[in-house]
């Protein structure tokens, strides 16, 4: 970030989704070692990385999306952390944009699927039919969003129980969507 005039700070773009790519590097690492982690003596440890790498996958999406914003909008992005809020404040394009590379990227959506964690989105918890339950359709880029638009808020305080479920497959796809699509949209126009 560029500070020329003091008081209103420049957003480099380019800058902020590496520091997502970072993020989600870190997320990565610190993920293996939660299947590592065994027996008593690896309890908090174990829980310090079960806790910590969806806390960094929810960052480093934020800060992607938050890179696509400032690339469109002038100005700094806004302080949210919502995901679902973020995503909103695309323009139409940039959200269709998106959800296509989610859609082509995703993968099959059966058992041997690396990201296999989609097979109970919310759609499903909430079916209220037999024929809701069963039906499968794959996740859209704003559904996963929805789903974990709140996990940098309430995953960081895991002693209050959060709702949500982070998925780590879902996350680090979701963030490998926004970061490759960006370095393909920007940098190989520029």
């Amino acid at each position: 970030m560029d500070t020329g005039n003091r008081n209103e700070p420049v957003f480099d773009a380019a800058y902020m989704i590496e520091n997502a790519a970072g993020l989600q590097s870190v997320a990565v690492m610190v993920h293996r070692g939660v299947e590592v982690a065994s027996g008593e003596h690896d309890c908090i440890e174990f829980i310090g990385r079960f806790q910590a790498a969806p806390v960094l996958w929810a960052l480093g999406i934020e800060t992607a999306l938050k890179a696509w914003i400032c690339r469109s909008l002038p100005g700094s992005p806004p302080k949210e952390h919502d995901l679902l809020c973020l995503f909103d404040k695309l323009d139409e394009k940039t959200q269709l944009l998106l959800e296509e590379a989610w859609q082509r990227g995703r993968g099959t959506g059966t058992p041997d699927d690396p990201i296999q964690e989609l097979a109970m989105p919310r759609w499903r918890l909430e079916a209220t039919t037999l024929q809701e339950l069963t039906s499968f359709r794959l996740s859209s880029f704003r559904e996963i969003l929805e789903e974990h638009r709140e996990v940098f808020i309430n995953w960081r305080y895991l002693h209050e129980g959060p709702r949500e479920r982070p998925h780590p497959g879902v996350l680090d796809k979701a963030l490998t969507v926004l970061i490759a699509t960006y370095r393909k949209h920007y940098e190989d126009h520029a």
